[in-house]
């Protein structure tokens, strides 16, 4: 493997170093956020239906699979890691609804029998309960 990185021209290598190195330093800097929990981190945790506990144990699970990431030998079971780590957020956003997550977005429905189906479903969400954040009407 190291012949294959020496073959490497230097652009090639530099543009790894930058497209692996970016998103590393914003899971870095979630992941601190996480350790210092400042207002903002522990809101939306909350928000999220988690207990503000578990914020630090998240924020050292994501540094540790980040910088197993970020050493050449042990990449591979960083990415995989890191790959659970992210599928996790994003089920939860699913989960929760949250509007502003992009992954949870309901484009326009196909037919009338779907709007129905969608609209029973806001109504029994409504009767147990639950809120609708954003949306949850019918535009003529």
């Amino acid at each position: 493997m190291t012949d294959a990185i020496q073959n490497t021209g230097k652009g090639k290598r530099w543009a790894g170093y930058i497209l692996s190195g970016l998103p590393a330093l914003f899971l870095i800097m979630d992941a601190v956020g996480k350790l210092f929990k400042p207002d903002a981190v522990v809101k939306g945790t909350v928000e999220l239906g988690y207990p503000e506990s578990v914020i630090v144990p998240l924020g050292i699970l994501l540094l540790v699979c980040t910088i197993i990431y970020l050493i050449p030998q042990t990449a591979v079971l960083g990415a995989i890691l890191l790959t659970s780590y992210l599928g996790g957020t994003v089920a939860t956003h699913v989960r929760i609804g949250n509007p502003l997550e992009p992954e949870t977005l309901m484009g326009p429905l196909i037919d009338k029998s779907a709007v129905e189906t969608m609209m029973k479903a806001i109504d029994r969400l409504k009767k147990e309960g639950g809120q609708v954040l954003c949306g949850g009407q019918r535009l003529e």
